[in-house]
């Protein structure tokens, strides 16, 4: 007996989930209990295959995507856990990069739904659930390893149940303030929880107030570690619309590569994801060439040409600050922007950012609940950075609008939530 498709999708939507709460006023506390109870009754499946697991503010998608394509290249069976999807839920939950089986993903939630039995939905969130669906059906499949990406945080994310091999921190920025605190310091040490004993951590680049937290826990429980700037770095020796060319550094290694993805920021990203295959040992040559055939979703992604239409799945100052570079560096500014932003997100400091490389400002909104009014965001970016600004709720419309206002020459940059990326990229 198991679910359907569609019955394993109703089960999941039944139950509280945090990433589509409009208010945020009565979410449970977060803890560890109900995954642990869940797995436990479940066998626990995870210390079945070796694990790398990754938690950041930003680039956390990539580096999974990288490590990925490296472990496919290896030969490895490899299972892989990201959040959130673009357009399909099964995209969260991914055998050798390519999401799950329609029945697969049903047998996993049906599975996970057998031993939660009769209880009140707020026993187990949607996350917990997809959560320990992802660790049994990475069991059952008798994967190698999996590259888990945390959901949100670390500490008390329900990915945190794991012992990982490699532990990775990418770049630490402000974000999920309301959770996980306001400044560098307390966002840092709830992620660099995921450092485990025994576990190898790998740290992207970040400042002294995000790197001090880490280096304790490292410290605290005695990881081997790998930090970017003291033990590994990168050179972008070349960036273009189809990607970078990059030199990589180590004590012991050095090497040139490319990424087939656009942003100089994929070079720090890739330098996080080569580093953590060297600590497994993986072969040069494996990790060059899946380094080489990644493909990443929603990240500067072009959509279309002529005019050029980049999609990107910018969700946070950082993220925006990074993208506005890029826009710049590669010679695509003023550009015309359709922008959805979902709450909390830090919307002011993130328009501030791209104003500074806009031409228009086109407001829209994803389905999601907790998306901010376009109208709302127009009138607030045509008051204190004064960018022309139109709004349309559709985001068919708005990238239509953008279209009517483009010329050949232009490009057009759709940001500021990843629902909104997977919307427009469902009409391709």
């Amino acid at each position: 007996m198991s679910f359907s498709y569609p019955q394993a999708n109703d089960y999941l939507n039944s139950l509280y989930d945090y990433e589509t709460d409009a208010n945020r006023q009565s979410s449970p506390l977060f803890h560890l209990k109900s995954i642990a109870k869940l797995l436990d009754k479940l066998g626990e499946p995870y210390r079945k295959y070796r694990v790398i697991h990754i938690a950041g503010t930003k680039g956390k998608g990539s580096v999974a995507a990288m490590l990925t394509s490296i472990a496919v290249e290896s030969g490895l069976s490899v299972g892989t856990y990201i959040s959130p999807h673009l357009q399909n839920i099964r995209e969260r939950i991914q055998l050798a990069g390519k999401p799950i089986a329609e029945q697969d993903f049903a047998d996993a939630i049906f599975a996970v739904s057998s031993v939660i039995g009769e209880r009140p939905k707020e026993y187990a969130t949607f996350f917990e659930v997809l959560t320990a669906a992802a660790f049994w059906i990475f069991a059952r499949k008798r994967v190698d390893i999996a590259i888990i990406e945390s959901g949100l945080g670390g500490k008390f994310d329900a990915t945190n149940i794991v012992e990982p091999d490699v532990a990775i921190i990418t770049r630490i920025g402000l974000d999920h303030t309301d959770r996980l605190g306001n400044t560098f310091t307390e966002i840092a040490r709830d992620k660099s929880q995921i450092i485990k004993s025994g576990a190898i951590a790998i740290v992207g680049k970040q400042n002294d107030e995000a790197l001090s937290p880490i280096i304790e826990r490292i410290d605290e429980v005695g990881a081997k570690s790998f930090i970017s700037g003291r033990d590994f770095d990168i050179f972008v020796n070349k960036s273009t619309l189809d990607g970078i060319d990059v030199t990589f550094q180590s004590d012991d290694d050095k090497f040139d590569y490319t990424v087939p993805s656009m942003g100089k920021f994929q070079g720090e990203n890739s330098a996080v994801a080569i580093m953590s295959a060297k600590a497994l040992a993986f072969e040069k040559q494996n990790i060059i060439a899946g380094i080489g055939k990644v493909k990443i979703r929603g990240r500067m992604e072009i959509f279309q040409k002529n005019p050029l239409v980049i999609v990107d799945g910018a969700h946070n100052p950082l993220s925006a600050a990074a993208t506005a570079f890029e826009i710049f560096d590669l010679g695509l500014a003023p550009a015309i922007f359709v922008i959805g932003i979902n709450r909390p997100k830090d919307f002011a400091n993130m328009l501030k950012y791209w104003s500074k490389i806009a031409k228009y400002f086109i407001f829209t909104k994803s389905d999601s609940p907790r998306a901010y009014s376009p109208k709302m965001l127009a009138n607030f970016a045509e008051h204190n950075f004064g960018i022309p600004s139109i709004f349309d709720d559709n985001p068919e419309n708005a990238l239509e609008i953008a279209h009517s206002i483009a010329g050949k020459s232009d490009t057009i940059f759709i940001a500021g939530s990843l629902y909104l990326a997977g919307e427009i990229l469902k009409q391709a």
